[in-house]
């Protein structure tokens, strides 16, 4: 559709005018017309287990562990969003520091749906990590959130590709690192994005982000 085409000239203009140059021949992604979003309260859902578990990664890097039915008891509506591989963290006595990494990059994914949920006004050029105090209040506080337009939802996802291109190709040729942007904030928001359009109808745990 000519709208994914018009969609990809502009996400290689913007990552051009910042140096970064991705090839012609990346193909269009997903269109409006074939797009079937996750809904509103499986979004917000999914916020949620997202928070929850990266409070708990999180707490237990800092040496302060929450425990986790401390913060089930805080955020009870999570728990029907939590995914196989959260429910299996979550479960674990004492996670061990590179699991909490893991977990903890979770911010990110977190941060990209309030944007969705425009809890977020603008999505900032992926540079570096979210503010994760903001991150958690912002969702503590959400009222009444609404999702954003599929047009800016979809915009995103195609920037977002043709950049993870740009990074995965900078690695694997050893050519340095993207200039301007984070790779671990982009892979977040691409899985994040990818599980959001429905990208292969995966659950979140087999969300793949290929480029």
């Amino acid at each position: 559709p000519d709208q994914a085409w018009a969609r990809k000239a502009a996400s290689e203009a913007a990552l051009a005018a910042r140096g970064i140059v991705v090839p012609d021949d990346l193909p269009p992604l997903i269109s409006e017309d074939e797009l079937v979003l996750q809904g509103r309260d499986d979004i917000i859902g999914r916020a949620r287990a997202l928070l929850l578990t990266a409070l708990r990664a999180e707490s237990v890097a800092s040496g302060e562990p929450m425990g986790t039915d401390t913060l089930l008891s805080k955020m009870p509506l999570a728990d029907d969003h939590l995914s196989p591989d959260e429910r299996a963290f979550l479960a674990l006595e004492t996670p061990s520091q590179q699991e909490c990494a893991q977990f903890m990059w979770r911010y990110e994914s977190l941060y990209l749906l309030e944007w969705v949920l425009g809890m977020v006004d603008e999505l900032p050029f992926p540079a570096e990590s979210c503010d994760t105090a903001s991150t958690v209040a912002k969702l503590i506080e959400m009222r009444g959130p609404s999702v954003r337009p599929d047009a800016e939802i979809l915009d995103a996802l195609d920037l977002t590709y043709r950049l993870h291109w740009h990074i995965r190709q900078q690695r694997l040729k050893k050519l340095g690192a993207t200039p301007g942007a984070d790779a671990d904030v982009v892979m977040e928001r691409h899985h994040a994005l990818n599980w959001l359009v429905r990208f292969q109808h995966a659950g979140w745990d087999q969300v793949d982000t290929p480029t």
